[in-house]
């Protein structure tokens, strides 16, 4: 009993932090870009997003092999900390020098490199949340989540203060940067509190060569997900330049923040609605599941096609003058996506991992290749319908080449009557 009542405050913790990260980044999204504006906000977007396209190598996916790891109890907490420490600094370089590369070679010497270099570089110190899944494992995480909390919390009341300031839009990529610093230094000190986690490393070959195996699937799901989501940013800013990005991302950054919806939903109710996959009762379940899923679309699409010029000229102003015709075209895009997600995630539960990863190579080819051709002629429009376009190539690429989508599938089509 006591300890389910751990797992429990563990996941309320997290769950609490998720959500007060998604409330006040909307609130700092508005206050950023309204004060910004188009020109500066897409800078500041560019910047974030050219390094979240390399984050996959920085922040390597470990947290599920890690936590397994602990639990199992085969291997030392000394050299399961060691050896993927070691493997995520070693590929969190790596990623950080393609990420300097590609914008030394697209920018040359500019401000945005510079400010690339910085972010990136502070961002090479995610290696360490690998501290994070040793206390995940050890139901530790309430205590390390709240000061997390502090932390961003923090940083978005200096946001607010740089907008009082009337500070540029670099202030805000080394606000973010520090974030990351701050956290660093919450890790590093936190795990020197504990008896059963310290910093003495005993490296194992073996064991980072099984934990790097393990977690390369996760790897190429979060690869393949970051670039699906942030490749039209670096493509509208190759093609149509910063202010067009600005008018992008705001309408953009509303729908990652909704992303929450069917994951949290999907988290909550697939693994134990699958986990009992006999009979009519389960099928029944998937059925409203997946109606559940359509339903929370469509409120949110209807208010994006019906409100949503008004929601953004009301918050961001009229400096941005081409976002409210384009989240109208998003409206359509938040359908299809949260089906994608419920799709993908109910792939992954019942342990299709390689159906997950086609799925996603296939869908991402797509979309670069309908970006690259659309962006340039149809300006953001054509990013939006290149999305809308990727997601409906995916689910229909997915109905044909695996089982378990097409019977998704049909229970989500059947949940609509």
């Amino acid at each position: 009993m006591f300890g389910d009542r751990k797992i429990f405050e563990s996941v309320l913790s997290l769950g609490t932090e998720n959500f007060l990260r998604i409330i006040l980044s909307a609130a700092a999204s508005i206050l950023v870009g309204r004060f910004l504006g188009p020109e500066q906000y897409g800078k500041y977007n560019y910047v974030i997003s050219l390094v979240l396209i390399f984050s996959p190598l920085i922040n390597f996916s470990m947290n599920e092999v890690i936590v397994k790891q602990v639990v199992e109890g085969k291997h030392s907490l000394s050299s399961i900390f060691s050896s993927g420490l070691y493997l995520r600094v070693l590929l969190g370089l790596l990623g950080a020098l393609l990420c300097f590369g590609y914008a030394f070679f697209k920018e040359g010497y500019s401000p945005v490199f510079v400010l690339v270099l910085i972010y990136g570089s502070f961002f090479v110190l995610k290696s360490f949340d690998i501290i994070e899944y040793f206390f995940i494992a050890k139901e530790r995480i309430r205590e390390l989540a709240k000061l997390r909390t502090f932390i961003f919390i923090g940083i978005n009341l200096f946001k607010g203060a740089f907008v009082y300031w009337q500070r540029d839009w670099k202030w805000f990529v080394y606000l973010s940067a520090l974030e990351l610093l701050l956290v660093f230094f919450l890790y590093i000190f936190k795990s020197r509190e504990e008896s059963w986690l310290n910093l003495r490393l005993k490296f194992d070959k073996g064991l980072a060569k099984s934990m790097f195996s393990r977690s390369f699937p996760f790897f190429l799901i979060t690869t393949m997900t970051i670039l699906f989501a942030r490749v039209d940013h670096v493509m509208i800013w190759d093609f149509l330049g910063g202010k067009n990005l600005g008018e992008y991302a705001v309408v953009v950054k509303w729908g990652e923040f909704l992303n929450f919806i069917p994951l949290m939903l999907t988290s909550a109710f697939l693994p134990r609605i699958i986990a009992d996959s006999t009979g009519e009762k389960s099928q029944v379940a998937l059925k409203n599941f997946f109606r559940l899923i359509f339903l929370s679309s469509l409120a949110i699409a209807f208010f994006f096609l019906l409100i949503g010029p008004l929601f953004i000229k009301t918050l961001y102003g009229s400096s941005f003058s081409k976002a409210p015709d384009i989240i109208q075209y998003y409206s359509l895009q938040v359908c299809l996506s949260f089906l994608y997600v419920a799709l993908v995630r109910y792939l992954l539960i019942v342990d299709k991992m390689r159906s997950a990863i086609e799925l996603y190579g296939f869908s991402l080819l797509f979309n670069l290749v309908i970006n690259y051709l659309l962006i340039p002629r149809m300006g953001l429009q054509g990013a939006v319908i290149a999305s809308i376009a990727s997601y409906i190539f995916a689910l229909i690429l997915g109905l044909f080449r695996d089982s378990d989508i097409r019977r998704g599938s049909a229970l989500y089509f059947r949940s609509l009557f």
